[in-house]
């Protein structure tokens, strides 16, 4: 989604320019406007579409790299690269934990040595809520 958002917002810039000099992809047989010389290229307009690429791509590397693990002591995580989980991080232990909620922006997890957690949500959020309230209560 943010893929197709960081497209919308870079496709404008290479579309502004008289209609005249505009050309069209070899393959397309239909009429209207197409794209523009690099001429016509507006760089500062690129700006916004380039950085919302570049978080996009980040977000999917960190999502595709590291895991939530939900063991049976333990909330974690995991690092993980070619399919073999490579490293684990233990967040909380479930003996610790004093308070945990589902936000629309990620799990929080209080615990009772003061601690406090923070998860984006990149994960299944039911199995996750199913599986804390059968671990923690």
């Amino acid at each position: 989604l943010a893929f197709f958002a960081g497209g919308q917002a870079i496709l404008p810039s290479f579309a502004k320019c008289p209609y005249e000099v505009m050309y069209q992809v070899p393959w397309f047989e239909g009429t209207g406007p197409g794209f523009c010389p690099p001429d016509y290229w507006n760089p500062v307009s690129l700006v916004p579409g380039l950085v919302i690429f570049a978080a996009s791509y980040a977000l999917r590397r960190y999502a595709s790299e590291n895991r939530l693990v939900v063991g049976t002591k333990s909330l974690g995580t995991a690092k993980v690269e070619r399919g073999e989980v490579v490293s684990e991080t233990t967040l909380a232990e479930f003996g610790d934990v004093e308070d945990w909620s589902v936000l629309p922006v990620g799990l929080r997890v209080k615990t009772r040595s003061g601690g406090s957690v923070f998860v984006p949500p990149l994960w299944n959020v039911k199995d996750v809520e199913a599986l804390l309230e059968e671990r923690i209560g």
